[in-house]
């Protein structure tokens, strides 16, 4: 639509642009697509991983400017990218983007040589966006299992607990408790199932991604024998029974293997003064003792071995 103005005037204008947001709070999602191929490497044929590291800005404020950290898979060797790495060594790439607005996004291609010592493909990035009032951090794995059995497998333990909150009783405070009880690091996906009715309203770490239903936790590096907890907080919208599920995945950073677990607790609002019922993967460890100082029941447990 075409303006006409007579006479003189002093006119100012700001106009802002911008997506769509996901999240009501700051929020960086990072994921990653990879395939194997095959081509030349200086001359010599190679097996080439290659990769797409897609970000976007699905929170509420824009950032910038952001950090994307790749670590490698063991048993390859950086060949380039479509964005020179602000730093590069033999295990990771640092690249930064200036910023980032509300709903854009930025990719990054990466290629990598696969040597013939390489198991499976354990890829992590990690990227952090700055905004006026702090940061916010993305993480995401990749993983792509090559054809032979893995030598060592390894190891995790896991347990989720319940406990409803003495002051509100509409309120479940959660606990995942996951150890490396294998030889050497890993990467472990949290993926946490929300029934209906409950609404996740507060977590100890950032969720790489949330919604109705699902939440998910991605932690990048978990060295052997260390403990990682999650504690998030739910409200029930009615009385009744609620079970909570959660399925972790973790993969060696080494490409060595992977392993997975699966566990719930359940809890009943509105009914009589009883534990909540919790259930654990793997053997007789013990997470530290309950936050929350109430007691819990173990549900559908074998024989419980050392390790």
């Amino acid at each position: 639509m075409d303006e006409q103005y007579a006479g003189e005037f002093k006119i100012n204008r700001k106009t802002a642009l911008t997506g769509v947001s996901r999240y009501d709070v700051p929020h960086i999602t990072v994921w990653k697509d990879g395939r194997l191929t095959y081509g030349l490497v200086k001359t010599e044929n190679a097996t080439i991983a290659e990769y797409t590291i897609t970000m976007i800005n699905d929170g509420s404020r824009s950032l910038g400017p952001i950090n994307v950290r790749d670590t490698f898979p063991a048993g390859t060797q950086y060949i380039d990218s479509s964005l020179r790495p602000a730093e590069l060594t033999a295990e990771y790439a640092n690249w930064t983007i200036v910023s980032l607005g509300i709903g854009s996004t930025n990719t990054i291609r990466l290629r990598l040589n696969v040597t013939e010592e390489a198991g499976d493909l354990v890829n992590v990035v990690e990227t952090t966006g700055w905004h006026s009032s702090g940061l916010t951090v993305g993480r995401n794995i990749s993983a792509m299992e090559r054809a032979w059995l893995p030598c060592c497998q390894p190891q995790l333990l896991a347990e989720k607990t319940a406990a409803l909150d003495p002051a509100d009783p509409t309120l479940i405070h959660y606990k995942i408790s996951l150890k490396n009880a294998g030889s050497g690091p890993m990467a472990v996906q949290v993926i946490d199932y929300m029934p209906p009715d409950l609404s996740i309203v507060n977590s100890s770490q950032t969720p790489s991604d949330y919604s109705a239903d699902q939440t998910t936790w991605t932690l990048t590096a978990v060295q052997p024998g260390e403990v990682k907890e999650i504690s998030y907080g739910a409200r029930a919208k009615r009385n009744g029974a609620y079970t909570n599920q959660a399925h972790l995945q973790a993969y060696s950073l080494d490409g060595s293997g992977s392993a997975s677990a699966d566990v719930s607790a359940s809890v009943v609002i509105g009914g009589l003064d009883q534990p909540a019922k919790t259930q654990r993967y793997g053997g007789d460890w013990q997470p530290p003792a309950d936050e929350f100082g109430l007691t819990t029941t173990d549900e559908g447990l074998g024989t419980l071995e050392n390790f």
